[in-house]
Formats: structure tokens, C-alpha cells, sequence
């Protein structure tokens, strides 16, 4: 997408970049979104004692604090944005999240001791502050381990797994050039020749071109019954090309997607 637009790769030139004004396209949507709030809806004095569940009953929670305007950064006179993390509507926002949590597994484990046949009585653990920074700010998962017997003691705990190094990463190996009814390998030397016309070419993730399974159902001519079973498919029917799929022997004449991108000794192409 460039200014709102779909373009191919093989669309796009200096200019392209030069005039890109998708930027300032976030900026105007994000205006208008600001004066959606304000003028159209009227939230611009939404303020925390107003918190209502599903059913519009008040919240009365401890977690919550009192009187904030949740929406104060939207006329920007506090010299905080909305986006900052020590904003109303971001501190608000944890504090929703935290008690939504709360709620919920409360009401889980309340249900459970109901039908539980242990001795145990199980509650929910008091986390500390500095857990509910990790659970809010991270994709994380909570466990909870409570009544175990260790001998004359009865050992109750939790522990929170975060990811906080989450990355997608898409390398060359997982990618395909779709070029000519045929696809390759990014570093194969035919997608850069002068007579490789690469106008109408896509790159796509090699999952794309490996075969899958699927249940599918039909009915027994001879016993009228519905009988299932696995079938398997290709997403894409488009040919390998030899020279760098189906024969991976490197000769030496290939390089790295990245020596490509360097323009050392080869000049790269859009």
C-alpha cells in the first residue's frame, strides 16, 4: 500500500519514495479519528468513574482511579500524548486490563472449588505491581499451582512466562520468487539477467508451494453413509525451478539475497 493505494513491486520507483506521503496519511486519520472522539461521540470528558461491565452495571474496582479523564492528552494542553505511556488513557487502559483478569479468574476458580473434590480451598493469588506491568506489557501466560502437598505444607505459587523479544522474522529461505509459471529461489542468478523481465514477478512464503491435508466428506454410493477422509492438495500448482529448488548444489555462481542487495557486483533490481 503507498498513499492509500495498491501498487506492485514493480511499480515502484524513486519517485514513489519521494512522494510518499503515507505518513502523513497516518497523521490525517489520526486527526480525524481525534475529532470523531470529540465532536461526533462526545468522549472527550469520558471519565474513569463512568466504568460500566457488559451488562452497563458500574465498576466499582479497586484497581481504578478515581476521577481520571481518560481522554486528557486529546486538546494536548497537559504536555502528555495520548500514546505516552504515563497517559490517562494508557494507565487507564492497564488498570481495565488488570481487573478484567482478575474477574475473570476469580470467577473461574470460584466455579471450580464448586465441583472440586480436593481438600484444598483455591483463590487467587496476589500479584504484585511489578507482575502486572509484565502480564499488561507483554504476551505472557500466568500459571497457578495450589495445594500440593510437600510434606506437613501446602505449597501455593504462581509464575509468569513473558515473551518480550518476539520478533517476525521473515528469511530468504522461506521466501519464493514467483516468476514465469516457475519459482525460485531469491539468490538464483536467472532473476537477475538483463533478459529477466521481472515486471510481473511476486514473491511468496514457501508454505505456499508444500503440500497440505484436509478432511472431506461424501456419501457411499453402495451404503448410503457419509464416509471421511484425508485428501491432500497444493495451494499452488505453479512449477520448481531447477536451478535453484529442485537442484540446491550450489556451482558457485549463486549469492546471497543480501550480496544482491549490495549492488557489489550485481545491480539490483525492484
Amino acid at each position: 500500500m503507498l498513499n492509500d493505494e495498491k501498487i506492485y513491486q514493480s511499480q515502484v520507483d524513486p519517485n514513489s519514495v519521494i512522494y510518499n506521503d503515507s505518513g502523513y496519511k497516518y497523521y490525517e486519520d489520526a486527526y480525524n479519528f481525534k475529532d470523531r472522539l470529540i465532536n461526533t461521540y462526545g468522549l472527550d470528558d469520558l471519565n474513569s468513574n463512568e466504568a460500566v461491565d457488559a451488562n452497563g452495571n458500574p465498576i466499582n474496582s479497586e484497581y481504578f482511579t478515581k476521577n481520571v479523564a481518560i481522554f486528557e492528552e486529546l486538546d494536548n494542553l497537559s504536555g502528555t500524548y495520548i500514546e505516552d505511556d504515563n497517559s490517562n488513557f494508557n494507565m487507564h487502559k492497564k488498570e481495565v486490563i488488570r481487573n478484567s483478569i482478575e474477574t475473570n479468574l476469580m470467577a473461574a476458580i470460584s466455579n471450580y472449588n464448586k465441583v472440586s473434590s480436593s481438600q484444598a480451598n483455591f483463590s487467587m493469588p496476589r500479584l504484585d505491581d511489578y507482575e502486572w506491568e509484565l502480564i499488561s506489557n507483554n504476551i505472557s501466560m500466568i500459571t497457578f499451582m495450589q495445594g500440593l502437598n510437600i510434606g506437613g505444607k501446602i505449597y501455593n505459587g504462581h509464575a509468569i512466562v513473558q515473551n518480550d523479544a518476539n520478533e517476525d522474522l521473515v528469511s530468504e529461505e522461506s521466501v519464493y520468487i514467483l516468476y514465469n509459471g516457475e519459482y525460485y529461489r531469491p539468490q538464483d542468478p536467472i532473476l537477475v539477467q538483463d533478459s529477466t523481465n521481472l515486471n510481473d514477478a511476486i514473491g511468496l512464503v514457501n508454505i505456499d508451494f508444500e503440500r497440505r491435508t484436509a478432511l472431506a466428506s461424501y456419501k457411499s454410493d453402495i451404503e448410503d453413509v457419509e464416509v471421511s477422509k484425508n485428501i491432500y492438495y497444493y495451494p499452488r500448482i505453479d512449477l520448481a525451478a531447477y536451478s535453484s529448488v529442485i537442484n540446491l548444489n550450489d556451482d558457485g555462481t549463486t549469492k546471497s539475497v543480501y550480496e544482491y542487495f549490495s549492488g557489489s557486483d550485481v545491480t539490483p533490481r525492484n
